[in-house]
């Protein structure tokens, strides 16, 4: 039996990465929003800075609450209320029609809204536009890459430091 002495904690450690930036935020039991992250329904995790200006937010907000209310709250044919009844109807259905628990929506989202193309994802366009074969164009790079650093390949490594292609990083 494993004896333990000093301070024990079933606390289990958290990290993200911003798939934008690279910024890491890590810590004991640390969830997305306390690390000021954010994660889209397509999986993509993003510092709340990254987010689009609070006027396109409330834009789609004021946009979904509207299709929500048109959806289940009119009866068929009923026209929807404009002005200030309008706006009584947004803030008394804003937290039934704004649902974030599965993640922030596409159009929300910096990448799935190519506002952002990350590194991964330009490497794949280049990949594809480059020929017709995707494996041969990788192999080409690769081949191009070791011929141009064959006698130093530290010079590679040099040579791309710091090179990002995220323009919003």
């Amino acid at each position: 039996m494993k004896k333990r002495f000093g301070f024990v904690s079933n606390s289990s450690s958290s990290s993200f990465v911003c798939d934008i930036c690279g910024q890491e935020e890590s810590g004991y039991d640390m969830c997305l929003s306390e690390a000021g992250m954010v994660e889209c329904v397509n999986g993509h995790t993003f510092c709340s800075d990254h987010l689009g200006s609070p006027d396109v937010q409330e834009k789609y907000k004021r946009d979904v609450i509207i299709k929500y209310i048109q959806e289940h709250v009119l009866e068929e044919n009923e026209e929807l209320p404009t002005g200030g009844e309008l706006d009584d109807l947004i803030e008394e259905y804003l937290d039934e029609a704004i649902d974030y628990d599965d993640g922030l929506p596409a159009e929300l989202c910096p990448v799935c809204s190519l506002q952002c193309i990350l590194d991964r994802d330009m490497l794949r366009y280049l990949l594809l536009t480059r020929g017709d074969n995707t494996a041969l164009a990788y192999r080409d790079i690769c081949e191009e890459i070791r011929r141009e650093y064959k006698n130093d390949p530290s010079m590679f490594y040099a040579d791309i430091k710091g090179v990002n292609l995220n323009e919003n990083s």
